[in-house]
């Protein structure tokens, strides 16, 4: 099953979020992990809950405090944004995030 393009985005997203943590919600601009997820599935157009959900997915790649979905593999498509984007600097990949919530990822 092909993934729509929001939810290809919000993995995006939801990848910045697991990797710097706090760092990406206060770059981000936001006052909760809560607000972030409602502001940027509103902006995507899919649930607060699925971002949430994507960024828990990647916890258990990432050095954060959230153990994350340790129990299982990534998923391919979840691959595929690890694959593209982990050599991305924090400012580097803010700035990919920055442009799909101002427009859209090409």
């Amino acid at each position: 099953m092909m993934m729509d393009k929001n939810s290809q985005l919000a993995l995006v997203i939801a990848y910045y979020l697991s990797k710097f943590d706090q760092r990406a919600y206060k770059e981000l601009k936001y006052e909760t992990m809560t607000a972030a997820h409602l502001e940027l599935g509103r902006i995507l157009n899919v649930k607060a809950s699925k971002i949430k959900n994507m960024r828990d997915e990647f916890d258990s790649i990432h050095d954060n405090p959230r153990v994350g979905w340790y129990q299982r593999d990534l998923r391919p498509s979840r691959m595929e944004i690890v694959d593209k984007f982990e050599n991305f600097s924090e400012e580097e990949l803010k700035a990919v995030v920055f442009k799909i919530i101002s427009d859209g990822y090409s």
